[in-house]
């Protein structure tokens, strides 16, 4: 069970930090929640404590953990699905896991999509940007940066991970 200070990462969301844990009442029936703060975005998220797996929240990874999702980033890319759905399904799926691992594959192997003459769409497009979005909050949590030095960051890997295929 998390508690009020834990570091954490949604993956819908982005990285924060569980305010309190609350009781509130949903339909008359009383309910436990994780109150968390997600700071790129100054948002407040309640989560249920009973859903808090089922929606990928996850304490927030360590230094360690982010470098070797890092390290994967710059692997060998896997091919995507041909078919959208399937596609949208997979990242549906993997995003939910929340792991910092899953977000960089997913990330890395959109990049590397021309490599394997996949094409992409404007649901691929906008998952990428969800991605980058909520990895430079995890980054920022991570490493202490400012919403800026995260982006460059994340620029940065990006156009060196992009000069690997051409």
């Amino acid at each position: 069970m998390l508690v009020s200070g834990d570091r954490v990462f949604h993956p819908y969301h982005g990285a924060g930090f569980v305010k309190e844990v609350e009781i509130l009442q949903i339909a008359g029936t009383p309910q436990e929640y994780y109150n968390i703060f997600i700071l790129a975005n100054s948002l407040s998220v309640y989560v249920p404590t009973r859903d808090s797996e089922k929606t990928g929240l996850r304490k927030l990874s360590s230094a360690e953990q982010l470098e070797e999702a890092q390290n994967l980033f710059f692997a060998d890319s896997a091919k995507l699905p041909v078919g959208s759905t399937e596609r949208k399904n997979m990242f549906k799926n993997k995003l939910q896991s929340g792991t910092s691992a899953d977000l960089y594959g997913i990330l890395r192997d959109i990049l590397c999509s021309k490599q394997h003459e996949t094409k992409l769409t404007a649901d691929d497009k906008h998952t990428m940007d969800h991605i980058v979005h909520v990895l430079k909050s995890e980054l920022m949590m991570i490493k202490d940066l400012t919403p800026d030095e995260a982006e460059q960051l994340m620029k940065d890997d990006i156009e060196r991970r992009s000069a690997t295929f051409g």
